[in-house]
């Protein structure tokens, strides 16, 4: 795991985006993302925000993206 995890750094300390190879092991990959269609299919997804609990707000032209948040 040092090796994918240092490949990793490495690649973002260059270009500013992190890659490496087999980082997660085949089986984890295809369990996340059974797991996130499964969030997916079940609308468990909301449209992202800007702000906090307080004070928030939703702007397609600043965040059009969908979060899930994990609970401890």
């Amino acid at each position: 795991m040092q090796t994918q995890f240092d490949c990793l750094i490495d690649s973002f300390i260059a270009d500013k985006v992190g890659l490496s190879e087999n980082f997660l092991e085949e089986q984890l990959a295809a369990q996340l993302k059974a797991h996130l269609i499964d969030l997916h299919t079940s609308q468990q997804f909301h449209a992202a925000g800007i702000g906090n609990q307080d004070v928030h707000h939703q702007d397609q032209s600043t965040r059009g993206d969908q979060i899930y948040w994990l609970d401890p």
